[in-house]
């Protein structure tokens, strides 16, 4: 009976241990998180009259962050204030790379309209390079090249990168060239869309985006369309599929 408990007490103490090992090394790592390149990222947060304002933190390759429980990301700006930003959050990067704080999936546009859906994961380590008027991500010994495309971070963030779209919003036409627009879809079907000079928010029916190829976007039931046939919904995306490449 004393060597059982002899045993016990060796087996529990060894846990402890481990335990607290795997607890040091996770904290070490989470303190050691920096952000690649310099750039910005984007929030939206409420004012008084229960708008939502868009502001820009700054940060630079030297800045360092940490995860939170609650799946946020929390660092200091370049004028040193405290920022908490979600993990669905795009990192836009000085040279227009773009990166991600969580995995993602990528699809180009043209595959939706050929019916050919090829995802492609995208995890935070890595960085989408702005190549001329297309971007590329480093795989295996390779370069994977993507010009108009959608990134998915989670069932309500997205951001679409093009050459061309009309944004159609609130019987209001823009016509945007050579950016991006990250999605939100919030509460009760309102949708926000902003980047680096816009901000839009409205309910889903009202804002429609079309691309190039007369390839649509109807936000009320998160789908793309080319003319009246309906190719791909945005749930049907998915970010851990066995054959994303």
């Amino acid at each position: 009976m004393k060597k059982i408990r002899i045993i016990l007490g060796i087996i529990i103490s060894l846990a402890v241990v481990v335990a607290g090992s795997f607890f040091w090394v996770k904290q070490v790592n989470d303190s050691n998180l920096s952000f690649i390149k310099s750039g910005y990222v984007i929030k939206s947060s409420n004012i008084e009259n229960n708008e939502d304002k868009t502001s820009r933190y700054y940060f630079n390759d030297e800045t360092t962050y940490k995860n939170s429980v609650d799946n946020n990301v929390v660092f200091n700006d370049l004028e040193n204030n405290k920022v908490k930003v979600s993990k669905e959050s795009f990192l836009h990067y000085d040279d227009s790379s773009i990166g991600t704080l969580k995995k993602s999936v990528i699809i180009e546009l043209h595959s939706i309209i050929n019916k050919r859906n090829v995802y492609y994961n995208f995890f935070e380590n890595q960085v989408l390079y702005k190549d001329g008027d297309s971007y590329y991500v480093e795989h295996l010994n390779d370069k994977l090249k993507f010009e108009n495309f959608i990134i998915k971070v989670s069932e309500n963030k997205y951001m679409v990168v093009f050459k061309n779209v009309n944004l159609n919003i609130d019987d209001t036409n823009k016509k945007i060239e050579n950016n991006y627009l990250e999605i939100t879809f919030k509460d009760k079907g309102i949708v926000r869309i902003e980047n680096q000079e816009y901000s839009f928010q409205s309910v889903a029916e009202k804002i429609e985006m079309i691309f190039d190829d007369d390839l649509k976007l109807n936000l009320k039931d998160k789908s793309f369309y080319k003319g009246e046939e309906k190719l791909l919904q945005l749930d049907q995306i998915t970010i851990d599929k066995d054959d994303n490449i």
